[in-house]
This record gives structure tokens, sequence and C-alpha cells, in this order.
């Protein structure tokens, strides 16, 4: 064959061309990709661009490689992630101490044995908090948060749903608390605040003659103090029932009545002709105390109805004459009551005479709206076959109205 001249220099036939030789032949430019012309490496062995079919890139050992079969917009979820930080249409990539920032999840379902979510372990305990989705739609509820226990099998119990609390360091750390909270409504939207509720399962249906099944029991209950040897053992936790306080007028409004705390046992169930179920009480084991208040009188009044709600009045008239204690209207008793006191609710106060003066007679009166029923009249303490107290108890008996009975 002839000689290759290249610059107008001879080359001989199998001579090696150097990359200046050569792309004065081809007419490309090192690491820069030219379509129907040959690709030269640039210095550092590179080429700006290159197209491959999908497939077309091979990675392994020689003769055993395996094709790369991801298109490139699945290559460029990859592009610009940060260890740790989730970005939206991205991979996830954990970051050194394997944690990710923030993820929101759909539906996230265990495998057949369980689905843990375990805080951060670090010098403060990383907390877990559930909290549902925010409404960007006015007048739209803002995302339930509910937990529930899993479907049973068809002979199996459901299963339980389980808050504790983390136990209390080993020398002298107090145990976690559990607090459920309602939602605050919006300031100044005069709406009320999210309720808590706390109710059992009720029990299945009887097929036909089948006894039905009873409801689930709500327990409330704090633990067991804890023991000793020769010290002194830990008491029992106090299981406390607080209702909210009425919200305070800051000039001249009327400030908001205290919640109630109600405490209803369940109706009986009803039957078609045969015996219906008794309905439940409330019980109270071991010793039962409600805070009075005790006021002293002496001579005639009206008493107030925060006097007679106190429970406890004593009288000791001096003088030695008789006193009239007249109970207030109605319509004050029921300004001082809380609005969920309704017809058939009750209340008991007690008037005892310590006065030893035998003329020294004490009198408890109705007044409008409260009525009578029964001896009003309390002697004085003045000989020991003279009951000198008297227990009355306070019936509403319709708007404004009160009865009041002598039981004691």
């Amino acid at each position: 064959m002839s000689d290759v001249t290249t610059n107008n220099a001879p080359v001989g036939a199998f001579a090696v061309l150097t990359a200046a030789q050569t792309l004065a032949a081809i007419g490309g430019a090192a690491g820069t990709a030219t379509a129907s012309l040959a690709a030269v490496l640039g210095a550092s062995q590179n080429l700006d661009q290159l197209g491959l079919p999908v497939g077309g890139l091979r990675i392994g050992a020689s003769g055993s490689e395996t094709p790369v079969t991801t298109s490139a917009a699945e290559l460029n979820v990859l592009h610009s992630v940060t260890a740790g930080t989730a970005t939206a249409s991205k991979a996830v990539v954990l970051d050194a101490s394997g944690n990710l920032d923030t993820i929101g999840l759909g539906a996230v379902t265990g495998a057949d044995s369980s689905l843990g979510v375990v805080g951060q372990s670090a010098a403060q305990g990383g907390a877990i908090a559930l909290t549902g989705g925010t409404s960007n739609t006015a007048g739209n509820a803002g995302g339930a948060v509910t937990i529930t226990g899993g479907t049973p099998g068809v002979t199996g119990a459901g299963g339980g749903v389980t808050v504790v609390t983390g136990a209390g360091g080993t020398t002298s750390g107090a145990s976690g608390a559990v607090s459920v909270a309602s939602g605050v409504a919006a300031a100044n939207s005069g709406s009320v605040s999210g309720a808590i509720t706390v109710k059992s399962g009720a029990g299945s249906n009887g097929a036909l003659t089948a006894t039905g099944g009873a409801s689930g029991a709500v327990t409330v209950g704090s633990a067991n103090g804890g023991t000793t040897a020769t010290g002194t053992a830990g008491v029992g936790g106090l299981v406390t029932v607080s209702a909210g306080d009425g919200g305070a007028a800051t000039g001249a409004g009327i400030g908001g009545g205290g919640g109630s705390i109600v405490l209803t046992p369940g109706a009986g169930g009803s039957t078609s002709g045969g015996t219906a179920g008794v309905a439940g009480a409330v019980l109270v084991n071991g010793i039962s105390s409600v805070k009075r208040t005790v006021v002293a009188k002496t001579t005639t009044a009206t008493l107030t109805a925060a006097e007679i709600i106190g429970g406890i009045l004593t009288a000791n008239q001096g003088g030695g004459a008789a006193a009239t204690y007249t109970l207030p209207l109605g319509t004050d008793l029921t300004a001082a009551l809380p609005a969920s006191f309704a017809t058939g609710y009750s209340f008991d106060f007690s008037v005892t005479n310590v006065s030893t003066n035998a003329s020294e007679i004490a009198t408890v009166a109705g007044n409008t709206g409260t009525t009578a029923v029964g001896n009003m009249t309390v002697g004085p303490n003045s000989g020991t076959t003279v009951h000198a107290f008297g227990l009355f108890r306070v019936v509403c008996s319709g708007a404004g109205t009160f009865n009041f009975y002598r039981i004691g």
C-alpha cells in the first residue's frame, strides 16, 4: 500500500498515529463526542457525552458482564441527593448514622410478625409524634389519627392497643407520663374544643336464644407502690379526674362555667317479653370524701346559694331567741349550679345547732322556687333527747325550682 501522509509528513504503514495526527485526519476534538466521527478521549480519559441504549452498558468481569437496564430517568433520581435529607421526586439516601429527616407516608404495612416504630437513641431519647394532616381547604377538618388493634381470626381476640410510658432511670428518674389532650379551638372563634372519648367495644349479639357478649370494660387505674425490704414502701399512684376551668372574661363579660364530671352507669338492656336487664351502679370501694365548706350562722338570715352548696352550716343564735334560715331563691340557686345540673339531680347540706339554750331553736324555711318538704326545725343542743342536727337533700324539680327534703 502507498504511504500515508498527515500534515504533508509521511507516516509508515504500520506506525501508530498520535492524537494530534488522528484528530487532523478525522476532524474531531479530544474529549468531545461528535456525530459520525471517531471518539477520542481527552487528556483525563474523559468524553463529554455518549448515547447508549438501555442495556447497552455492561458492568462486571470480562465475559460475565451484567447489562445495566436502568433508564436515564431512573438514574436521575439519584442526582443532587443529600444524604439524610428527603427531597421530592428524588431517591432516599440515609446519612452516616442511618437517619432521615422527614418522610411522608401513606399506609405502612408490617410483615407477619410486627411493625415497629422506635424513637432514635440519643442523649435525649427521640420522641415519636403521630400528627394528622393539616387541611388546606376552609371548612374541612384536619386529618384524624386512629390507632386500631388488628382484626382477629374467627375465634381469636381482637388486637389490643397499649400505651405505656418509659420506666424511670435506675437511680431516681420518674417514669414518663401519659397525656391525652384534645385540640384547642381557634382563637376568637367561639368554637368548642375537641372532646375526648374513652369507650370500650360493644358486646356481640347472641344468635336467637344464645347469650349476647358483654361489652368491654374500661379501667382507669394507677400502678401499685414499689415494694421494699426494710424501708418504706411506695404509695400507690393517685388517679385524678379533673374538669376544665371556665374561661376568664378579661373585660366586663361573663366568665365561663367550669366543666362538670358526670359518672353515668349503663342502662339495663330492654326486652320484648323477657326480663329486662338491671341498670349498672356507680360503686365506691374504700373511703369516699367530699370537700365541704363550714359556715357559721347566728341570727335570722337568708342563706346564699354558696353557703348551702358548701354543705355544712352551724347555728348558734344567741340572745335566747329562735332563728329562721331562709333558703335562697330558686333562680339564684340555678345560677350558682352548673348548667349540667338538670332535673332530678341533687345535693345535700346539713344544719347543726350548737346552742345549748333551749329557746334557741333553728328553723329552715323555703323561698320562691325552693319548697320545703318535711320537718324543718332543728332543736338546740340542750339535752340528750334533742335532735340538734338536720340533714337536707335539695332536688332540682325543674327550671329554676327545687324541693328540699329533711332526710335526717
